[in-house]
């Protein structure tokens, strides 16, 4: 096995062989369904799911697209407008606190002690 990529917000190793069969058997309309979850007070069928297998509210549950989008929602849900994030060098928190010039006022980078980037 090769280097795993822990930095990177994509599958680095495809689908698993089950899901191209989900993908031949399923119909045009399975393929285009778009959930009515919120309707019934719920954020998706996966959510759902989710908080039923894990024994938890479903409430509690939160999806994303991948890390990044992970990381907007917990800025989002504890910095409030104006405050400072702190972050570090090189990271894809780097590329966060760019993609959140109109929520945090400002972003402070960890300071850097030479080239290997660790903390002073």
């Amino acid at each position: 096995m090769g280097l795993i990529y822990l930095d990177r917000n994509e599958n680095q190793y495809g689908p698993a062989p089950a899901c191209y069969q989900v993908l031949r058997e399923a119909n045009l309309e399975q393929l285009s369904l778009y959930s009515r979850a919120y309707a019934t007070g719920k954020k998706s069928d996966l959510s759902d799911r989710l908080s039923a297998d894990l024994g938890i509210p479903e409430s509690r549950v939160l999806l994303s697209y991948g890390s990044e989008d992970m990381l907007k929602q917990a800025v989002h849900c504890y910095l409030q407008k104006g405050e400072t994030i702190l972050l570090p060098h090189q990271s894809i928190t780097q590329i966060l606190g760019q993609g959140l010039g109109n929520f945090v006022t400002q972003a402070a980078y960890l300071p850097r002690n030479g080239h290997n980037g660790h903390l002073t």
